[in-house]
């Protein structure tokens, strides 16, 4: 048996004295609470940590990193909360009441951060890329995100950078501050997926396309990138831009829909299951990232785990996940970002070696199995 199942052995032993001291068998219920539009990267993440956390301890599993002892039958429950359809503290803490709650797992230290500062039972605040880069703006959002951080258990950020922000923010988290890497889990269903499943309109025979995959909002800046697409279609009618994901901000996706009409070249196809998308990106050129900042955008990670290329605007988040003309390749500007993408047009090779590169990249750096232990070592010292 490797040391880290050995670890988690103990794990498991120590949760099953937490949890059920007589051994008569018992539920631990946890909650994960976090905005959940699906298709977004919230909830992917959310979906996977869930997953991480919930287990039966004494029951068979394929995974040898979760081998446990057999003679038990008590069990982590993992469920949700949409934090974005929660009116009030009050409100949060009826369901969590309800549910037997012991520990939360926050997504976000605005979006969940509002509603978990003077919960009674422990919570661990899990960062977001937009809480550092965007939320620190505003003095009301800074006010609500300092004292939900202040009563959390455990603060987590995914990547060093993202927790060196935070320390230098609010220096009172370095001592329960933790860096786990994210990964991803692809659904099973992504290996049987065929272009006849999409109810999108077809591409002209001949094409090729160039995805970008993120919720509509400003941070997220498709329009940044249009019109030069737009352009290029002009001088070649077989490229394309492809947009999926839905309108998180309606007046945004307003904007980004009306410049789309004006000239060819632009797909917007909205929301899309988790599945058509992971088909769609093994299908495309490149993935393309036009965000003006990002914490650890999960579609990259997605990407590089399928050897699809990548061209990213360069931010602080991107920069972090991919190292420039190895692992991806990063633009400045709209006109940089057409060059990048015909280069890759140009030059199998290039395509190759940066998608080699990123896989390689992904499994050293962004491990799954690494992320399952962290959450799990996690949810034991948050438990009392």
């Amino acid at each position: 048996v490797s040391t880290q199942s050995t670890g988690l052995l103990i794990f498991f032993s120590l949760l099953r004295v937490i949890m059920d001291p007589g051994g008569c068998g018992k539920q631990l219920s946890v909650v994960i609470l976090s905005p959940l539009v699906s298709s977004t990267g919230n909830r992917i993440t959310a979906e996977r940590i869930a997953k991480h956390l919930s287990f039966r301890t004494g029951s068979n599993t394929s995974r040898e990193e979760e081998e446990e002892p057999k003679d038990s039958g008590s069990f982590i429950a993992a469920s949700f909360v949409d934090s974005t359809a929660i009116r009030s503290k009050e409100e949060l803490s009826k369901i969590l009441e309800e549910r037997n709650t012991k520990v939360v797992f926050a997504l976000h230290a605005y979006r969940s951060g509002r509603l978990v500062s003077e919960l009674k039972v422990p919570y661990v605040l899990i960062l977001g890329g937009t809480d550092v880069n965007e939320d620190i703006s505003d003095q009301v959002r800074l006010e609500v995100m300092e004292k939900a951080l202040r009563n959390a258990s455990f603060v987590v950020a995914f990547q060093p950078y993202l927790a060196n922000k935070c320390k230098k923010l609010w220096p009172f988290t370095s001592s329960k501050l933790q860096v786990i890497p994210p990964s991803v889990e692809f659904p099973e269903e992504t290996n049987s997926f065929s272009y006849d499943h999409l109810s999108s309109p077809h591409l002209p025979p001949g094409s090729k396309y160039f995805l970008l995959v993120a919720g509509l909002r400003e941070v997220k800046d498709p329009l940044f990138i249009i019109e030069a697409f737009q352009r290029w279609n002009a001088e070649d009618n077989s490229v394309y831009l492809i947009i999926v994901g839905p309108a998180l901000d309606s007046l945004y996706a307003q904007k980004v829909q009306e410049k789309i009409k004006e000239r060819r070249g632009v797909l917007f196809l909205g929301d899309m299951k988790r599945e058509e998308v992971l088909w769609m990106m093994r299908g495309a050129v490149a993935l393309v990232n036009s965000s003006i900042s990002e914490g650890c955008a999960n579609v990259l990670l997605e990407a590089m785990a399928l050897h699809v290329p990548i061209i990213a605007r360069k931010n602080e988040g991107n920069s972090v996940v991919i190292e420039e003309n190895v692992s991806g390749l990063m633009f400045e500007s709209p006109r940089e970002c057409i060059e990048k993408a015909k280069a890759l047009l140009s030059f199998p090779s290039l395509r190759h070696s940066l998608s080699s590169a990123a896989a390689q990249s992904f499994s050293l750096s962004f491990s799954l199995s690494r992320e399952r232990s962290l959450y799990h070592s996690l949810l034991s010292n948050s438990v009392h």
